[in-house]
Formats: structure tokens, C-alpha cells, sequence
């Protein structure tokens, strides 16, 4: 990988660094994290007026426990006048059903012990944009589609940013050089002066890798450019084609010699370059396990099904013709928690109460097995 490096929790009680800034746990109140798949959380005692679902590896703030119950301070977004979007403190339950089995001794256990690594696949339509967080606090951005979607995500995962208080951001790595991987990133600079605080988003990266492919202008001089000449300079060897210009650092290649969206991006790592290090160092210790387990897979949609067709456009239908058609209702961000022993993947659905969810454990080979999906 080539790499260059920039200058220097979503839902309920969830925090990030930026939402820990406005909100501090009291004294009184005890820093857990969940140690089941998932648990559901509710208003009222007698499981009732259901607020969310929490996952393993959520921090949880914890003002009591008994042996039936879990209460903690809890936490909704209430958006205000100007766009903001401020935290506000709520009481919530967690009861698990005496019918499961299951104890509040193992629904929680202390944040210091949490040692979950988190990979959020984010719907981008096109293309990949994953966000990986390690046990530790660690961010790492892989991708981002080619749209303002992986932006609008992370400024409401990462609320409350501002230019004095950015998002750290320890490595963004983009795996390759189509545009639907990389043309999204440039979207969180722009949203900087977005004129809804809500949808900015301030993030200082330490590091920027990608594997230094550099496209080229698909025309030179009014003529088209073959494909093999977009991706720079090749040498042959026998019957095989090598790809040579390889770039070591992309604000160094001339604009000349970029396609747009490879121009756009290079322009908005300026605002974030700085000195190089390693991607696995990124992830730190999480990297160092003998078999670091990471799975990111592709978004899960939900869709009706609207049968045969046609374009609302005259002229675009009658060159397409009828089609048999669905419409997308929702979408699910597909959400991965792993500590090298246990796997779990979940999605949101169009039901809030819902996830599709399937735990796994490991198994002394390195093989995941399918494990009980536990539900407080």
C-alpha cells in the first residue's frame, strides 16, 4: 500500500469522543459495555414503550442493577431550530425475558474489559464505504461510493464535530481507483459549510493509503485514450503487460495527468495531508492477534415488489421498453462485531424492533461455527 498522512456511538447510549464532550457520565453511574448479541431497551419497567436495540459491544452507562433488571442513562438527538442536533439524557431499561435464561450479570461487564472491533458496511448505492472502529477508539474509513451518502453517515455517527473539534480519523484507505470507491470522500470536506449543522462533518485523518493507481483523462489531445493508457506507464515482458507508474504520493501528480474525480479528491487531501505510517498500526494491538478476524460484506436493501414498468419519461421508455420493477422501502447497514473468538452480524430492517442477526463462533481451527443469537 502507498500511503500519505494528513495533518493532524450512533444509537442510545452509544457515545463518540465529540458526543462524550457534551454529555459526561455522573459519578454515580458505571461504565459497561454489552457482552451479549443484542438487547433491547425500554421506557418504562414491564418492557414497555420500546426506545432501541443495543448490540454486543455498546457502551452502556449503568445507574442500577438487580437481579431482574438493568437501569441506564440512555440518550436521544433532539434536533434544534438552527440544525443542530444536541444529546439529551433518558432513563432506559433493559429487561431480559425470565423465559430466556438470561442474567443481567451477563448483559453487561466493564468497558475496560471490551475488546469487540466494529465494521459498519454503509449504504452507498455504488461501490463500497465501510467504517471500522477497534476496541480502543481507533476510526478507519475504507472506501466511501461516489456520493454524499458515507458523509451524511458518518456526521450523524460523528455528531457535533467543528473545525476546533474534528473527528480523529486514524487511517482512510482507499482500495482502489474507481471512482465509485473514492469520489464520496471529497463530500465530507464539502460538508463543512453545509448549511444544515446536522449533515457537517470535521475530521482530522493521520493517515491516507491507496495502492497507487493514478486514472488518467479518458482523452488526450481530442482523442480518446485506450484503457491500457489511463492507468499510466506499463512494460511488457514476454506475453505479459506490467503496470509501472505507480504513485508514491498523489498531490504530486500533476492535475494534467488525473481524470476529475481523481483531481476533486486530490484537492481535498490537502486540507488533511501529513506523515506517513502503516495501516496495521492503525488498528494497533486489535491487528497483532494471531488471526485478526474482519468481515465486511455488502449492505442488505428491503423491496416491494411494483411489477411490469415503464420510465415516467416518454422518449426513455419507449427506448427501454416495460420492465418488471421493485421499489426499495429500506435499507439495512450491515454491522460487524468480532474479538477473534465470537462473530456477529447484524442489519437494521424497516422495523426498528427487527435485526436480522446470526452469531458465530470461532472454532480452535479458525473456522467460524453458527452460535445462538442471544436477546435481552
Amino acid at each position: 500500500m502507498h500511503g500519505i498522512a494528513p495533518s493532524e456511538k450512533d444509537t442510545a447510549s452509544t457515545l463518540t469522543p465529540g458526543q462524550l464532550a457534551w454529555l459526561k457520565v455522573s459519578n454515580d453511574h458505571i461504565a459497561t459495555s454489552l457482552s451479549i448479541e443484542l438487547a433491547d431497551v425500554w421506557g418504562e419497567l414491564g418492557r414497555k414503550k420500546f426506545l432501541r436495540t443495543l448490540a454486543w459491544g455498546d457502551e452502556v452507562s449503568v445507574a442500577k442493577e438487580t437481579s431482574s433488571r438493568i437501569e441506564i442513562e440512555t440518550v436521544y438527538f433532539n434536533e434544534q431550530p438552527d440544525g443542530s442536533i444536541l444529546p439529551m439524557k433518558e432513563t432506559g431499561y433493559i429487561e431480559p425475558r425470565k423465559s430466556s435464561g438470561i442474567r443481567t450479570a451477563d448483559v453487561i461487564r466493564p468497558a475496560s474489559q471490551n475488546d469487540v472491533l466494529k465494521v459498519n458496511c454503509v449504504d452507498v448505492q455504488q461501490g463500497d464505504g465501510a467504517v471500522i472502529e477497534s476496541p480502543d477508539g481507533k476510526v478507519i474509513l475504507v472506501d466511501g461510493g461516489d456520493n454524499q451518502m458515507f458523509a451524511r453517515y458518518l456526521a450523524g455517527r460523528f455528531r457535533g464535530t467543528t473545525a476546533a473539534h474534528p473527528q480523529g480519523i486514524d487511517c482512510i484507505l482507499v482500495t482502489h481507483g474507481d471512482a465509485d470507491h473514492f469520489a464520496g470522500l471529497p463530500e465530507i470536506f464539502k460538508s463543512e459549510t453545509n448549511k444544515e449543522k446536522r449533515k457537517r462533518l470535521f475530521i482530522q485523518p493521520k493517515r491516507y493509503f491507496h495502492n497507487g493507481i493514478v486514472k488518467r483523462p479518458g482523452k488526450k489531445n481530442g482523442r480518446s485514450v485506450p484503457d491500457l493508457g489511463l492507468l499510466g506507464a506499463t512494460r511488457k515482458v514476454g506475453n505479459k503487460t506490467f503496470l509501472t507508474g505507480l504513485e508514491e504520493n498523489l498531490l504530486k501528480v500533476p492535475d494534467k495527468e488525473m481524470n476529475a474525480p481523481f483531481k476533486e479528491w486530490k484537492n481535498a487531501q490537502k486540507e488533511y495531508i501529513h506523515p506517513r505510517a502503516t495501516l496495521m498500526g492503525s488498528l494497533g494491538k486489535w491487528s497483532r492477534v494471531p488471526e485478526p478476524l474482519i468481515f465486511v460484506t455488502e449492505l442488505v436493501a428491503f423491496f416491494n415488489v411494483e411489477g411490469w414498468s415503464r420510465l415516467a419519461d416518454d422518449k426513455r421508455a419507449a427506448k427501454r421498453g416495460q420492465f418488471f420493477g421493485f421499489s426499495r422501502t429500506a435499507y439495512g447497514i450491515v454491522k460487524t462485531r468480532t474479538n477473534g473468538k465470537r462473530l456477529f452480524v447484524y442489519t437494521d430492517s424497516g422495523n426498528v424492533q427487527m435485526k436480522e442477526a446470526y452469531a458465530y463462533a470461532v472454532d480452535s481451527s479458525g473456522v467460524p461455527q453458527p452460535a445462538e443469537v442471544r436477546r435481552a
